[in-house]
């Protein structure tokens, strides 16, 4: 055998597809499905034209996973998150997501996606120091 393992201290983006792309490879062989699909729902400065915050997130396998979510210190308190997560929300449905998914951390926004209908489901405690790294979910599906 000639394989040996090799610790990187400083990993680029080739360590990472090197384990990711056999990975994916992997799963979808698995599942047989489709791979989820990425969706961007970005707020737009109306004067420079500029991205300036917004949701990404991934759809696929019946689930909807908000990956990243940004509003501007500026537009926060006004409701640009609640129509960001439900806009977000009707791109998932077009796309047979029965549930949404997030993580986030305890200093950030727990109480903003309970007040949008998530519920808790996981926690790791002191993650960072002091504090936890959250897990949120929501039906999509409307009893």
């Amino acid at each position: 055998m000639n394989e040996k393992i090799l610790l990187s201290k400083n990993p680029g983006v080739a360590d990472r597809l090197a384990i990711l792309r056999p990975l994916k490879a992997f799963n979808e062989a698995a599942l047989d499905l489709p791979p989820p699909e990425a969706v961007a729902v970005l707020i737009r400065d109306r004067e420079q034209k500029r991205k300036v915050g917004g949701l990404w997130g991934l759809a696929g396998w019946g689930w909807f996973q908000i990956e990243l979510l940004f509003v501007p210190e500026n537009l926060r308190s006004q409701g640009w998150g609640r129509r960001l997560i439900e806009r977000a929300a009707c791109e998932a449905r077009e796309r047979d997501c029965h549930s949404m998914w997030v993580e986030t951390f305890s200093f950030q926004a727990v109480d903003f996606y309970k007040k949008m209908g998530f519920e808790m489901f996981g926690e790791l405690d002191n993650y960072p120091n002091g504090n936890s790294r959250v897990f949120l979910k929501k039906s999509l599906i409307e009893i």
